[in-house]
């Protein structure tokens, strides 16, 4: 999950625009200790289309790194 993280926040820092990179790069930096940062960037995704919300509530722990985390700090 490490290895994950890095390339999200990587991606997501080349392309900040883009939805899907800043909702997956939301899991790396609360997996990277950086949790409200992950979190506000997980809230703007799913404020741009609830669909994203939607999946956070389906993801199981190998699906991304740190779901359980960031579902509870999304209060989800």
């Amino acid at each position: 999950m490490d290895g994950a993280a890095a390339k999200y926040v990587e991606a997501w820092e080349l392309s900040s625009e883009a939805i899907e990179l800043r909702y997956w790069a939301g899991f790396a930096l609360i997996h990277r200790g950086e949790a409200e940062q992950g979190a506000t960037l997980l809230r703007e995704a799913i404020a741009r289309h609830e669909g994203w919300g939607l999946l956070l509530a389906m993801l199981g722990p190998g699906d991304a790194p740190a779901v359980a985390e960031a579902r509870r700090l999304l209060d989800i």
